[in-house]
């Protein structure tokens, strides 16, 4: 049996509220949700030996769970705002955190918009 973790996001230290933009198509974006629950961290050495790329620019992850995403699945080259009003671009989107349900939590890498 999985254990149900469907509720850990309400565990994380300091969670930081994003404004998410799902992307319909080329330069348009569909109704901007806010998410209260999101976690900012940092790429990992395993993130930056898979993409070097990553180090010549300004990105972070974002963890986003399946709870507060309500319908929203991130995909690529969707955007994100964080609190400071910087607005960064999905690159790569990992699902993680499978239980009995699926996946409840996507950790996103992003890189800030120019």
């Amino acid at each position: 049996m999985f254990p149900d973790l469907s509720a850990d996001y309400l565990m994380i230290d300091f969670p930081e509220p994003v404004t998410y933009y799902s992307k319909t198509g080329e330069g348009t974006y569909a109704t901007a949700q806010t998410i209260e629950y999101a976690q900012v961290t940092q790429i990992t050495k395993d993130d930056a030996r898979s993409s070097p790329a990553l180090l010549e620019n300004d990105t972070c992850v974002f963890n986003l769970w399946r709870g507060p995403l309500g319908d929203i699945v991130p995909k690529v080259g969707d955007s994100l705002e964080d609190a400071r009003q910087v607005k960064w671009v999905v690159t790569r989107v990992q699902p993680s955190d499978r239980d009995a349900n699926g996946y409840q939590r996507y950790r996103l890498t992003t890189t800030a918009e120019n």
